[in-house]
């Protein structure tokens, strides 16, 4: 999550009490932390309004709970599957207020953290992870959204020449699963970004940047168009779950017959999955 937290908005939330893989949480106050700075990828969308918040009483067949990537994505694709159902996507703040508003803007394959993997493994990573980014290209083609945004490759550079060495016979080693993975030598490298000191690198034209709040926020008339209901600033203090889930924001509540909570960092403030998940602020100068 690029971008400065200070002069952050508290807003206080009621986590309910939770039994979540075996573990009790008590109920309790605690602060939502919602940035009020703008990031460098929000700035791109100056004229953006968020929608009025929920005021009142409503009903869905599946509310989402976060208006980031994975929020937004989930409201587009399940309105469009299911067209009759009604759908309600709640954000405490605007959409991609969060990180995928605040972000490094790299679109990358891969799935980092993983450890050894099988070659089937490997390769199904790629494989799926590249298909995210197909979709997102096809999708920004498909409604025509002005967006930011390149696919023309992404670099890794190798600043010593055991790991220039190693980068080579990975990059062999990948090639032969079919993963388009190049080695470049250090001129090579210098040659497409002029730097020294360099012993060698990988790119991987499958890869490139995204404005993610640009990408988001244009998809809301899309969704809108869709018949997705949209309210952002409002916050959901309370899940209480049932033959519904009832849903608590300041001003009103969603009665859903489903819920997905698209809150990332944010998860463990409604109580589930406290121990791990939560909220990292890092800073891009």
């Amino acid at each position: 999550m690029a971008g400065s937290s200070s002069g952050t908005l508290e807003k206080t939330m009621l986590g309910a009490a939770r039994m979540v893989a075996g573990f009790s949480y008590p109920a309790s106050w605690e602060k939502l932390q919602i940035d009020a700075n703008r990031s460098v990828w929000a700035a791109y969308t100056p004229d953006y309004q968020p929608t009025p918040p929920l005021q009142g009483e409503t009903t869905a067949d599946l509310a989402i709970i976060g208006g980031g990537f994975t929020g937004v994505s989930t409201a587009y694709h399940f309105s469009r599957r299911f067209p009759e159902k009604r759908v309600v996507l709640l954000e405490a703040g605007a959409l991609a207020n969060g990180a995928s508003g605040r972000n490094g803007g790299m679109m990358l394959n891969w799935v980092y953290g993983m450890g050894d993997t099988s070659d089937e493994v490997t390769k199904r990573i790629y494989d799926n992870t590249n298909r995210t980014i197909n979709t997102i290209e096809q999708i920004i083609a498909e409604h025509k959204l002005d967006v930011s945004y390149r696919r023309d490759g992404a670099m890794s550079v190798f600043t010593k020449a055991e790991s220039a060495e190693a980068g080579q016979a990975e990059a062999e080693y990948l090639q032969k699963l079919g993963i388009p993975i190049q080695y470049l030598t250090a001129t090579e490298v210098r040659q497409r970004i002029g730097l020294n000191n360099i012993y060698g690198g990988h790119i991987d034209m499958n890869e490139g940047q995204l404005n993610g709040a640009q990408y988001i926020r244009a998809l809301r008339p899309v969704l809108l168009n869709q018949g997705v209901a949209i309210y952002e600033n409002t916050p959901v203090l309370k899940v209480q779950e049932g033959s519904t889930v009832t849903l608590t924001t300041p001003n009103g509540a969603v009665r859903a017959k489903a819920i997905i909570l698209a809150l990332n960092g944010y998860t463990g403030k409604l109580g589930y999955f406290r121990k791990a998940y939560f909220p990292l602020h890092s800073h891009v100068f």
